[in-house]
Order: structure tokens, then sequence, then C-alpha cells
């Protein structure tokens, strides 16, 4: 691991993510030099791989909903930024607003402690309790997920994804062969979808369980926002208001 660490300090990412994989698979049951591995893979642009790696310690070795349940956000924010370099922006902008949801949750949560600490008489810790939610949008995870949202929905305005009439324009300039291959490969594509939505597992214990299925997995219906800057602006104001001294988000703020 020490090794990966290196080569990654040193830029070359997928030796490192393999010298990762190669320590890994000397103690499979160690979860922190799996999490490690992940994390080099995921800096190296392998998302499947690290995706399937991740898994190997979650339940059943279910998929990564359970990561999602878990609020497993370095996983999240670490796939968010690969899918963010791959171009990916509508998977990216899925993975940074899983986070940001993540503390809307929390924040949820906290009201249920209002009435327990009154009734309890525990005042010091709700007032410590009152103190964390004050500076809950201030935490390093929260600024990286609202940093990445940002980044999407400019790189969004800078470049709108096409509409369907572009699409079918550009369907119409293709030779038949083009138009052959493409059609194929949305039959797989759609194929494969619909094998996965009706596909069913079997735990462990011998229980057959459905996977949860994720109507928009891609993450396409959240690039099909009118205003990407007010988006932006929504975090932004986040960002400002508990983290005013970030030099990185007063370049933002420029932008």
């Amino acid at each position: 691991m020490f090794h990966a660490r290196i080569l990654k300090h040193a830029g070359d990412l997928e030796a490192a993510a393999a010298l990762a994989d190669e320590a890994r698979c000397m103690d499979l049951a160690d979860r922190y030099i799996n999490s490690e591995c992940v994390k080099r893979m995921l800096q190296a642009d392998q998302v499947a791989l690290a995706e399937k790696t991740a898994v190997l310690f979650t339940k059943d070795g279910d998929q990564h909903n359970n990561l999602h349940d878990m609020q497993c956000m370095w996983y999240e924010l670490a796939s968010g930024e690969s899918y963010f370099r791959q171009g990916d922006l509508g998977r990216a902008l899925k993975k940074f607003l899983a986070v940001e949801k993540h503390y809307a949750d929390i924040t949820e949560d906290q009201f249920d402690f209002h009435s327990y600490c009154l009734r309890k008489m525990t005042l010091r810790a709700y007032v410590e309790m009152l103190k964390f939610q004050d500076r809950l949008h201030s935490h390093a995870y929260f600024r990286k997920a609202a940093s990445g949202a940002i980044r999407c929905y400019i790189k969004l305005y800078d470049s709108p994804s096409k509409s369907a009439a572009e699409e079918e324009d550009e369907m119409s300039r293709l030779l038949p062969s083009q138009k052959k291959k493409m059609r194929q490969k949305q039959r797989k594509a759609e194929a494969r979808a619909k094998k996965e939505t009706s596909a069913s597992g079997v735990s462990k214990s011998g229980k057959r369980h459905v996977k949860p299925v994720d109507p928009d997995p891609h993450g396409e219906k959240l690039l099909q926002v009118e205003d990407p800057l007010s988006e932006a602006t929504k975090y932004l104001k986040l960002l400002q208001k508990n983290s005013p001294d970030s030099l990185k988000h007063t370049c933002f703020l420029l932008k």
C-alpha cells in the first residue's frame, strides 16, 4: 500500500490501483485495505472495478445501494469526481447530490432529539447538538459535495445537453449502417436494463430478495434543469454562509 501511495503522488494512478489490488488480495478480510484499494481504483477512473471491490464488504454482497444506505460518503465523493473527470455529468451530479441528501437526512433526524433532550433534561447534550447543527454544513464532505455539484452545473451551463430534436437531426445524417449499429446498441442497453430490473437475488440465508430499482441510474433527469446557474447559486450560498474563508468558494463566486 505504501508503494501504491508513492505511485499515486508520482501520477501513475493505474499502477497505484494495480498495486493496491495486489495488497488487498493478500488479506481479503481487511476492510481498511479494501477501502484504500477502492480509493486508488476510483482515482484511476476504474469505477466498475471499484464498485465490485467495494460491495465485497456490504450485506450479502449486494450492489452499491447498500453504500448509499450506509451513508458511505467518501465512496460517493470519489466516484462522483471520477465521473466528472470522464465527462459523465449525470452520474457525477447524482453522486454529489446523494451526499447532500445525507446531510438533509441528518438535519431531519435532529428533530427527534429536541423533545427527547428537554424531556430527559439532558441540557448539556442538547446545547452540543444545537452547536453541531449550526456547523453541520461546514463539514468537509458537504463542502466537497456542494463544490462538485456547482462544477457540474457550471459545466452543464457552458455545454448544455442536446435536445431531442438535435439528436434526431444527427441520427438522420448518419449512414444506414451507422444507424443500424446505433439501434443495436440501444436494444442491448434496454435488454440489459430490463434484465437487471427483473432480476432477483438470493441472500446468504437462502431467502430471495428483489433488488431495488433506481428510476434514474445515469442521472439524466438531473441534467434536465432549466437554469443550471440558479441551482449552482443555491449551493454556493450555503458554502458562503458556512465556509466564508474558503478560497475555492470565492473562485466559484467570481465565475
